[in-house]
């Protein structure tokens, strides 16, 4: 079994796509360099603030003797596939739509 099965089960092809060439290029963990591009932060700075607040969309973590914080590439991609989906409209009680 992979790396990649255990972290993405059931993935849309898109995604599988995209977590392929991704990984290709950077390898299963994502370090800031690339990390806070992939996140739309505008500086690396930037992504250092979101990861003070605890802003950042996706769990970041530290290697033990490596300097900075780190995300797996597949958690990145899911968090990537989500984006421009509308949620889902909030209920409305007591509002007619009928006319």
């Amino acid at each position: 079994m992979t790396t990649r099965e255990v972290a993405v089960p059931n993935i849309a092809p898109s995604v599988a796509m995209a977590l392929c060439l991704i990984e290709r290029e950077h390898g299963p963990i994502l370090g800031v360099p690339v990390l806070w591009h992939l996140l739309g932060y505008k500086t690396a700075d930037a992504f250092r603030k979101a990861v003070q607040r605890g802003t950042v969309p996706v769990p970041t973590f530290s290697i033990p003797h490596r300097r900075g914080r780190f995300a797996h590439t597949a958690e990145v991609v899911q968090w990537l596939e989500t984006l421009g989906r509308e949620p889902p409209a909030p209920e409305r009680r007591g509002v007619r739509t009928e006319p």
